[in-house]
């Protein structure tokens, strides 16, 4: 997720008219540049931020509605920095042609600072009032003429020369060497016109706005493009401007905007409704007619309030099955993993928040019933990872300076040493829950639990194929195992209201959503505070705010609130309901079907360049080199977006639907495709694992899939209209970054088919840690600012794939030396980032698995016999390697 004083321009030049030949085409074959685009491509050089910025000084110009808009900004920055002053009938003529004296007095204007020491030459065709700008400019060698004593003042400037004139005022403005960093050589440009609020100095070398809070990425950028492209497809549709069918994504996403705007989220059949489903559980009169209570709930809401259903791979087998456990409910287990909360006062305020929920809602239990359903919701949240959701929120408080590093370093400390299960014996590394679950065939899955089969309850929710079923093992089935019984009927009773509360997603009265509301909050405030009496507090806050939830979500997101249909709540709400929806919406009207098929071949030609790499190690058995081929071949790439989408259906409030209606119905179509997983294996590996509109990519190393959806098939990731080396030096690093993790010490875990199993021989897998070694000790020589080192141990995985993937890049450009140029600028400009030093070195980022955006280039380029050569690096450059210590993989 990136964010000088103006030094001579133009001084390295030998420019300028005098490259220009007199022109002598018919002038339909020439392009001309108009004023308003050479002003924006003067201004960006420059740099915006440079510049300031005053729309309203536009009004002085009596023709400044004729200036497009897409060139407003810098025609208004250009005539506050005094480039631009125009005519003395108060014009501007923004679409007029312009004279390359013009154009040079306009340059000159633009470099008041250039150290002039050459001779002037005097042109015969350069006028009194120019005269003083073009010497200055001759006299600093950037304008020689047509050598007959003439400039062609009064000729016409193309947008081709204009170009040039842009080209290599870049190059003169630059700050930063290629041999200082490439990052910073790349992106210089860029970073002067990023759009910041005021930032006062810029560190071009690590893209660092050293003064400043705010912040700048591309990946920023293509996100706000993506969401104001689907907020105006949206307006249209909400406005009837776009027809469309029953069951297609427009009517869904119109329907369900409707229904979260009404006023009406809850009419009154839903009412009659929840209240038949708190009524139904809490007449149950025993275990038995709970759990048929479950099933029936789970078919008509998709909610599951006495366990938790879902499917995973077989680690043994990489087939998909169904997943079951008794549910997690409310937060007595994390209360149970944090030393903090075995205090009294934490659990009485727990205890209390229940016991008000249930009075709201009708339901009466004693203070013991719900303690013991307290002691439930620990044993049945042993397969939830607490540990690393609380140490993100106490990460949070320290970030914030709500704790302090010893205070949480020591909670973590004390939580480990409470819950040793979860630690590996030998290494002491965290491993999670995750290894308590196994698959079982149906006698023993059955035998997980007494009071009920497992079998008979998947079958009653629509599962059939139950040859395996994935059930918790070791210390998690004994703390489950006799859970469902008639002693333990209140206490399932209340979690199960809270169950169903949690995913209902709407509340009946305000009062019963304020303390949902809270309810939900809870671990927040829990890991947040440094005290109980801090959480009463915030209880009494909360219950006392008159604020809606909109206005709090559109403060707390930093945009303006309305009150519309299509608020950012709204919105908001829509992508977590139908997110695919509003993902296909986008890529109907704002994507290129083509661009999937060009990336398709990309990538064809990545795994050929990774096959051909893979046949030519020197370091592999052939037994690793054949596992490592097996599973390149069997790799699938789902691109754009996937062609097997079901969907749920929405009730239009004409029609008696309404937002808890179709949040059923969403919840009900999630379990249709749980069980579609189960009944079809192939199912899963042609899924996308992200909304097609999202600004990502991922290698998921179960299913041995990539996936690389639209959103991220935008500039500067993919630019259909840059060369095919360009591409490769953005998209296509992407790709073969995520291919290589399935080579790397995660991928090693997995064979062809995502089982776990480990593919590599002894000897390779030793030499691959060699290799690793150093990897990290290469890495740990690049800063993130001046005194600030990642630690490489850290981001190990992530470097490895990054270098594989320039190798194969470069495997597949060859020799051709401007396809390799554009390749590796197109590299650093797609990670251009800005942001303040706090922000670049917040403890969060340097832990991440990612190196940041300044390393990720430099060290990648700095390994390649390439950059040496296109650049003319030499030792003693700050990116210099010797080649002995540049790295290579494959």
């Amino acid at each position: 997720m990136v964010k000088r004083k103006l030094i001579a321009l133009l001084l390295s030049l030998s420019l300028c008219l005098s490259v220009f030949a007199p022109c002598v085409m018919a002038e339909e074959a020439v392009e001309y540049a108009t004023r308003e685009y050479i002003i924006s491509e003067f201004v960006k050089s420059v740099g915006r931020s440079n510049l300031d910025e005053s729309a309203a000084v536009l009004e002085m110009f009596t023709d400044s509605d004729k200036i497009s808009d897409q060139y407003k900004e810098d025609v208004s920055r250009a005539v506050v920095g005094g480039i631009v002053k125009g005519y003395q009938d108060r014009t501007i003529r923004p679409s007029e042609k312009v004279s390359r004296l013009e154009a040079m007095v306009m340059l000159a204007r633009c470099v008041p600072e250039l150290e002039a020491e050459g001779e002037v030459i005097e042109f015969t065709d350069v006028p009194e009032w120019a005269k003083e700008n073009i010497d200055y400019l001759s006299q600093a060698g950037l304008v020689k003429g047509y050598g007959d004593g003439t400039m062609g003042a009064d000729d016409f400037i193309t947008t081709e020369q204009v170009g040039l004139l842009v080209q290599r005022s870049d190059e003169a403005l630059r700050t930063v060497a290629a041999g200082e960093s490439f990052y910073g050589y790349v992106n210089e440009k860029l970073f002067r016109n990023a759009s910041l609020e005021n930032p006062t100095y810029i560190d071009p070398i690590h893209g660092a706005i050293v003064t400043h809070s705010d912040c700048w990425s591309h990946f920023d950028d293509v996100y706000n493009k993506i969401v104001t492209e689907e907020t105006e497809i949206l307006e249209k549709i909400v406005n009837g401007e776009v027809e469309y069918e029953k069951g297609s994504p427009e009517q869904r996403v119109h329907d369900m905007l409707e229904c979260i705007d009404s006023t009406v989220a809850v009419n009154e059949s839903d009412k009659k409704n929840v209240a038949d489903m708190r009524n139904a559980i809490l007449n149950a009169k025993n275990a038995e007619e709970f759990l048929k209570v479950t099933a029936d709930i789970y078919k008509l809401a998709g909610i599951n309030i006495a366990f938790d259903i879902d499917t995973d791979l077989d680690k043994e087998t990489g087939i998909t099955y169904p997943t079951f456990s008794i549910a997690g409910v409310g937060h007595g287990g994390i209360m149970a993993y944090r030393d903090k909360t075995d205090t009294k006062e934490y659990k009485d305020i727990y205890e209390e928040l229940i016991a008000l929920y249930l009075e709201e809602i009708g339901a009466e239990f004693t203070e013991k019933e719900i303690k013991d359903a307290i002691k439930l919701q620990v044993e049945s949240s042993k397969d939830i990872d607490h540990f690393s959701e609380i140490c993100a929120y106490l990460a949070f408080a320290q970030m914030f300076e709500l704790i302090d590093e010893e205070t949480l370093a020591a909670e973590i400390k004390a939580m480990a040493k409470k819950n040793p299960e979860h630690f590996d014996a030998k290494t002491g590394d965290y491993i999670g829950p995750f290894h308590m679950i196994e698959s079982k065939d149906r006698e023993d899955a059955d035998a997980t639990y007494k009071g009920f089969d497992v079998c008979d309850e998947l079958t009653d929710y629509g599962f059939t194929n139950l040859e395996k079923i994935i059930v918790p093992t070791g210390k998690i089935a004994q703390a489950e195992k006799n859970l469902i019984c008639d002693e333990n009927l209140p206490a399932l009773k209340i979690n199960a209201l809270l169950k169903l509360n949690e995913n209902l997603g709407v509340s009946i009265t305000k009062k019963e959503e304020s303390l949902s509301n809270i309810l939900g909050m809870f671990p927040f405030m829990l890991c947040l505070t440094n005290s109980a009496q801090e959480i009463r507090d915030g209880i009494t806050s909360e219950e006392k705010e008159n604020t809606s939830d909109e206005e709090a979500f559109a403060e707390n997101a930093g945009v303006e609130f309305d009150e519309g249909i299509l608020s950012a709540v709204n919105l908001n709400h829509l992508n977590q309901l139908l997110p695919n929806d509003v993902g296909l919406v986008y890529t109907k009207y704002y994507y290129d079907d083509e661009i999937s098929y060009k990336v398709v071949e990309m990538i064809m030609n990545i795994g050929d360049a990774y096959l051909e790499r893979f046949q030519n190690n020197t370091w592999m058995a052939e037994e690793t080199k054949a596992n490592a081929i097996k599973k390149l071949e069997n790799m699938l790439a789902i691109v754009g977006y996937p062609d097997n989408y079901t969907f749920p259906e929405i009730t239009p409030i004409s029609e008696g639907g309404s937002l808890f209606s179709n949040t059923l119905s969403i919840k009900r179509h999630a379990v249709s495709e749980l069980i579609r997983q189960n009944e079809d294996k192939g199912f899963i590996r042609t899924n996308m694992f992200m909304p097609p509109d999202e600004v990502n990519a991922c290698y998921i190393p179960e299913l041995n899939i990539m996936n690389i959806p639209a959103g991220i098939l935008n500039p500067p990731f993919y630019d259909k209209n840059a060369s095919y080396a360009a591409n490769l030096g953005s998209i296509g690093m992407i790709i073969a970054h995520e291919i290589g993790h399935a080579f790397d010490k995660t991928g090693a875990m997995y064979d062809e088919n995502g089982c776990l199993k480990n593919w590599w021989t002894e000897k390779d897998a030793a030499e691959f840690e060699k290799i690793q070694e150093e990897f990290v000790e290469y890495y740990n020589q690049f800063e993130v600012v001046d005194g600030v080192v990642q630690d490489a141990n850290v981001t190990i995985t992530e470097n490895m794939a990054d270098i594989a993937a320039m190798q194969i890049i470069m495997d597949i450009i060859g020799d051709d030396k401007q396809a390799q140029k554009e390749c590796l600028e197109a590299y650093a400009h797609m990670w251009a980032q800005l942001g303040t030093v706090s922000y670049l070195t917040d403890r969060t980022l340097l832990s991440d698995v990612h190196a940041s955006h300044v390393v990720r280039v430099n060290a990648v380029v700095a390994t390649l016999d390439q950059f040496y050569e296109i650049y003319g690096i030499e030792e003693g450059d700050a990116m210099y390697i010797a080649p002995e210590n540049r790295l290579k993989l494959w």
